[in-house]
């Protein structure tokens, strides 16, 4: 049964806005077709604000058994931990740095200077994330978020082709039938058509998209997406806000969301942020942008950067890796590791163990 809108814990001023839009029950605010966006819009109100009615409107329908807060044992998280297997870079140092390649079901944030290779980087997971399992891979599908327009499918594409091809490779001379047989349906079509593309043009837009995302999820990918990459995280909350305490807490929200997906259907979260200038005493230095507060909201932390002509990434912040530095290259073929002749080819060896392969 439609309930008032007058009986929610709500301002004053703010039901007045909501039933002047026509927004008079709880069923209005509950349709598919509301979103931050569009409440927003329709009642003049904040994003902020839009997101805090529609988050207790649909709240308050949840049962009592919806709401209690689910427990494991330590012992469960550790075992999930040590099977879990990450998602590979083709870059062999960046992957023991993290271990086991990039780590699902938690967010992880690369940040860098432009044109330090974080976007090549993003492309090159949502083409690894695809592998097949019998390579070592994760076996699943990707949603790229552009937020500056920096995604460009034909450069996907090319990477695309050498990851067949270094399969192709792999599984001829290892003669392993399983790869054999997997291989036969890896190809740049099926690859391409597990990336789903969004661009969103505000911090509105991508707001509006990290509500649907889940139920994109479910419907669209059958609950199968491995990673999802937000490129940049940065860019609109850097432009689109003077109001810095606002823009704290729709950051955190925002981020809880995407902790949220990355933690129940276990996925790789990534977070590209830019850098800037911090004046200290006089003096200046370049780091991460969003501030300290944002500072705590990835897992992982890689910083990207330039060392005598060399691309390298630095693993700073990590509940579970040692800090880091390695160096990698970015190659016609894409991510590779640095070789002796920095030629940029891909250098790794074939080797009997799977997990190893690529």
């Amino acid at each position: 049964m439609p309930r008032e809108i007058s009986t929610y814990p709500i301002s004053n001023s703010l039901k007045q806005k909501l039933f002047k839009a026509g927004y008079q029950y709880d069923s209005c605010l509950k349709a598919p077709t509301v979103t931050p966006l569009t409440l927003s819009k329709d009642a003049c109100i904040s994003v902020e604000e839009a997101l805090n009615v529609i988050k207790l409107v649909k709240g308050s329908a949840t049962t009592n058994t919806d709401n209690i807060i689910k427990s494991c044992t330590a012992d469960v998280l550790a075992k999930e931990e040590q099977s879990a297997c990450g998602i590979v870079t083709f870059c062999q140092k960046i992957d023991t740095m993290f271990g086991n390649g990039i780590p699902l079901g938690k967010i992880t944030e690369f940040c860098g200077v432009p044109g330090v290779g974080k976007t090549q980087l993003c492309m090159q997971l949502c083409v690894d994330c695809t592998i097949p399992e019998v390579f070592g891979g994760v076996q699943g599908q990707a949603i790229y978020i552009d937020t500056e327009g920096s995604f460009v499918a034909e450069r996907a594409a090319q990477i695309c082709s050498s990851t067949i091809n270094h399969c192709h490779n792999v599984a001829e001379q290892t003669q392993d039938p399983e790869m054999k047989s997997g291989i036969k349906d890896f190809t740049s079509e099926y690859i391409m058509k597990s990336i789903h593309y969004f661009r969103c043009n505000s911090c509105v837009e991508l707001i509006a998209l990290a509500q649907q995302l889940p139920k994109f999820i479910k419907e669209n990918c059958s609950d199968n997406v491995k990673l999802i990459v937000v490129d940049s995280f940065a860019f609109h909350f850097r432009h689109d806000w003077n109001d810095m305490s606002s823009r704290t807490r729709v950051m955190n929200s925002l981020a809880q969301q995407f902790m949220k997906m990355a933690f129940v259907t276990k996925l790789a979260v990534i977070f590209v942020n830019q850098m800037t200038t911090k004046l200290s005493g006089g003096d200046s230095k370049v780091v991460p942008a969003l501030g300290e507060s944002w500072s705590h909201v990835a897992t992982n932390r890689v910083l990207l950067f330039w060392k005598n002509g060399v691309r390298c990434a630095n693993l700073f912040k990590s509940p579970n890796c040692k800090e880091a530095t390695v160096p990698f290259s970015v190659t016609v073929d894409g991510i590779r590791d640095v070789t002796c002749s920095d030629s940029g080819n891909d250098s790794s060896d074939v080797s009997a163990k799977k997990r190893k392969l690529i």
